[in-house]
């Protein structure tokens, strides 16, 4: 009998979704620490975060929904 897994998510670093934010590196691990992105985030040791891109796609499309909503930027 073969088993078979699902393919792991693909993980993004804080330098990847910095870009894809437009912002810091820095921003991007004050918001991880702050529980900005759920439990899309994994810290490795004290500083390295990885982050899982489906949690990034969905952090972007929610800020996406409140901007079109007239919540502002975030």
């Amino acid at each position: 009998m073969e088993l078979r897994y699902p393919a792991p998510e693909r993980l993004l670093d804080s330098h990847a979704v910095a870009l894809i934010l437009g912002v810091t590196e820095r921003t991007i691990r004050a918001w991880a620490a702050a529980g900005e992105f759920g439990r899309g985030t994994l810290k490795v040791g004290k500083k390295l975060w990885r982050f899982r891109a489906s949690a990034i796609e969905a952090y972007v499309t929610e800020r996406e929904n409140r901007q079109q909503l007239g919540g502002g930027d975030i």
